[in-house]
């Protein structure tokens, strides 16, 4: 006898009940992410302590870019619902590092810095495009990772969500 609850036997309440647990991960997953870019940018070496471009400058981005990407991750897991049930835990968290790189190149491009600026030594040799390329680093890092733990998990979800695993002895 389990100590789990079982899976409701009512097919629409089955997938809301899928639905939503994947939701969740996906949520959990984007709240992380969202928070480790927004801290590496805000509170973080070497974007702290820049002088060009200026942790002013990452500092907004850090903050424009937590919300657009826990908006964007939100609205992808309603978009999820036309996909396969599995994704809904793995798009949110490809979604979510990409809308902030995005606002972060946008930044870059809108805010106009030359060539020359972004690799001017800041302290320890260290350039704007070198933090450049350390963001979209670690932007592509959370973004692997993120999509294969929302896939895994969204797979053994609905595997264990499944009608047929009721059925085995």
């Amino acid at each position: 006898m389990s100590d789990f609850p079982a899976m409701p036997a009512d097919p629409n309440t089955r997938v809301t009940f899928v639905f939503l647990a994947l939701a969740s991960v996906g949520l959990v997953g984007v709240f992380g992410q969202a928070w480790i870019l927004h801290n590496a940018l805000v509170d973080s070496y070497p974007f702290k302590i820049m002088d060009i471009p200026s942790s002013l400058f990452y500092g907004n981005i850090g903050q424009a870019g937590y919300y657009v990407a826990v908006v964007s991750g939100i609205l992808s897991i309603l978009a999820s619902l036309k996909l396969p049930r599995f994704l809904t835990s793995a798009l949110p968290v490809t979604i979510c590092p990409l809308a902030y790189w995005l606002v972060f190149e946008i930044a870059h491009v809108s805010a106009g810095f030359s060539f020359e600026q972004m690799r001017e030594a800041n302290f320890d040799g260290y350039t704007g495009t070198m933090a450049r390329y350390e963001f979209g680093f670690e932007v592509l890092s959370l973004l692997f990772f993120g999509a294969i733990t929302g896939l895994i998990a969204g797979i053994a979800i609905t595997k264990l969500a499944s009608p047929q695993r009721n059925k085995l002895p």
